[in-house]
């Protein structure tokens, strides 16, 4: 039987311990490389759904901010009104 490619793997014939000994810098710099590509990566796609967030929350108070301000400005005219009646 022929032993697959993952055995082979575990048990040092692809790559043996030999191999790491001897290009352990060049090992240990794409293990860094590619950590720091994942981390980037993470990092630019949480702020993009942080941005995303805040642009419908932007759009959201827009659309009702609008006929809040409208509103409060009539109320504030009404009770300007009130009170030069009471006095």
């Amino acid at each position: 039987m022929k032993a697959s490619i993952i055995t082979r793997l575990f048990r040092g014939q692809v790559l043996s311990s030999d191999f790491f000994a001897r290009h352990w810098l060049p090992v240990l710099i794409c293990i860094v490389v590619i950590m720091v590509y994942i981390t980037t990566k993470y990092t630019c796609q949480t702020n993009m759904e942080k941005i995303a967030a805040l642009e419908r929350t932007l759009e959201i108070v827009k659309q009702v901010g609008k006929p809040a301000k409208a509103g409060k400005t009539e109320q504030e005219k009404g009770q300007g009104e009130s009170q030069t009646i009471k006095e």
